[in-house]
């Protein structure tokens, strides 16, 4: 992606200035975690707590805020979170922002707790976090059809068994035992990504196969997000699940859904799509963006039979051609001519007017990459075991969910996107985690920024067209 930030010096002068600017940021980023806070608090009371309570320091709201924060400030290991969180400035600050905070404990306290607890209780909080958040008034507005996508990402590897439940399979060097998960993300009208839920692949016998596994597991994701969102949701996918059995599911869902169709995959369903965009001469239009040239051609109504059930389904299929040239006036090279072609599923009939949202949605699936490729390499270690235990290692992965989450927010409300658009996204988390770290915070100041009424607005522009990602 293309960095839009301008190349410049800091625009604070004096350590005065960056002070004033840092304290500001705080009481801005105050209110909006107040909002998501005021929400979150009562869930989190819900959490059990098998602990002998004659010997608790810490209640379970407060391991449960630090297992956020430490993804919030992106730390890179369970050390890391230790060694940074516990540093006295840090503590009075987060305390000053997280009422409910009144210390910072040891990170194998967490880990501790994590072991006696059901790690999907963490999940089922952010799902209730959700339901409460689609309700708000700016998650409506920017909301409008859910957009939801769905892949799967293979969390780490290692070379010895580390636990029963771990996906394995043979390579070239011996065998290697996996995490693996599924992730279903949302996408809203403002471009924002938001996880939706993840569901963990575990070892059922069988050698790990990529294409049974997650087609098998998409089953167990899809119904998480059915709960999450109902019927109004547009469901794109990959290529890889372009089959029969998983279009039935998302029309008895009452799910829309763009699916890619790759070269050789559903090869007789295809060829009759082909046929009939030859026979309809019609199913043309043209179309350009960004200066590149777009031929599109459709099918409608193209029969597919379900093997599981012999059911007969009619399907939609889009066909976009786009071409561009590059030129190299620096270089000198000779000019090129490029074309690719995107193919996809749809559940809705194409026509002029939808032909060109239709493949742009299809191409939205890269958002989904974007995702990993953030929650991977932009800080939140995605491919870390934080645990060797596999239930206190998925609940970590939530809490991480959580803090990537919360931090989507923070850059997306109106009172923080100036920062986002000034600095980008990577430069406005490491600024937080300078605000929080530099120097202890006027509380009183932060304390004055949350009293205040305050109404919460999400900036409807594209952060990600603003700023350069992470």
């Amino acid at each position: 992606m293309k960095c839009n930030i301008p190349n410049r010096k800091s625009a604070s002068k004096t350590p005065e200035e960056e002070a004033a600017f840092r304290q500001g940021m705080a009481d801005n980023m105050a209110k909006v975690i107040k909002v998501i806070y005021r929400l979150l608090k009562p869930l989190v009371c819900d959490l059990p707590d098998p602990r002998n309570q004659d010997y608790v320091v810490y209640p379970k709201e407060a391991l449960f805020l630090y297992g956020v924060m430490m993804f919030c400030m992106r730390a890179t290991s369970r050390r890391n979170a230790n060694q940074s969180m516990t540093e006295p400035i840090m503590q009075e600050n987060l305390k000053a922002v997280l009422s409910g905070l009144t210390g910072i404990p040891h990170g194998d306290t967490l880990a501790d707790y994590l072991e006696l607890i059901d790690p999907e209780t963490i999940q089922e909080i952010y799902y209730k976090l959700l339901k409460k958040l689609f309700r708000n008034k700016e998650f409506k507005r920017l909301v409008g059809k859910y957009r939801v996508l769905v892949d799967g990402s293979g969390k780490g590897s290692k070379d010895w068994k580390y636990s029963d439940k771990a996906l394995h399979r043979k390579t070239q060097n011996g065998k290697i035992w996996l995490t693996y998960v599924m992730d279903a993300v949302l996408v809203l009208e403002n471009g924002m990504v938001l996880p939706l839920c993840v569901e963990f692949l575990e070892n059922t016998g069988g050698e790990f196969n990529k294409q049974d596994c997650e087609t098998n597991s998409w089953y167990r994701v899809a119904k998480k997000v059915r709960k999450l969102v109902g019927s109004n949701a547009t469901i794109i996918m990959d290529g890889l699940y372009a089959s029969g059995p998983i279009m039935l599911k998302c029309i008895t869902y009452g799910w829309d859904f763009i699916i890619v169709l790759k070269d050789g995959s559903m090869p007789s369903f295809a060829e009759d799509a082909r046929g009939i965009m030859k026979c309809e001469p019609s199913n043309k239009t043209e179309a350009e963006l960004d200066g590149r040239q777009q031929t599109i051609t459709w099918a409608n109504n193209v029969e597919h039979t379900v093997s599981a059930n012999h059911t007969c389904i009619s399907l939609n299929v889009v066909r976009m051609e786009e071409s561009w040239v590059v030129y190299h006036p620096v270089t000198g090279k000779a000019t090129e001519y490029k074309t690719v072609i995107y193919q996809f599923i749809s559940s809705v009939p194409i026509n002029r007017a939808n032909a060109q949202d239709i493949c742009m949605l299809g191409r939205s699936r890269w958002l989904i990459e974007n995702n990993f490729k953030t929650e991977k390499h932009g800080g939140y270690k995605f491919k870390h075991y934080f645990s060797l235990d596999w239930d206190v290692n998925k609940a970590y992965l939530y809490f991480m969910k959580f803090g990537h989450f919360i931090n989507v927010l923070l850059m997306s409300s109106e009172e923080l996107s100036d920062i986002v658009s000034t600095l980008g996204i990577g430069g406005f988390l490491e600024k937080m985690r300078l605000v929080f770290s530099g120097f202890v915070l006027d509380a009183d100041s932060i304390r004055a920024a949350v009293s205040q009424p305050f109404r919460w607005r999400l900036n409807t522009a594209n952060i990600y067209q603003q700023a350069a990602s992470p």
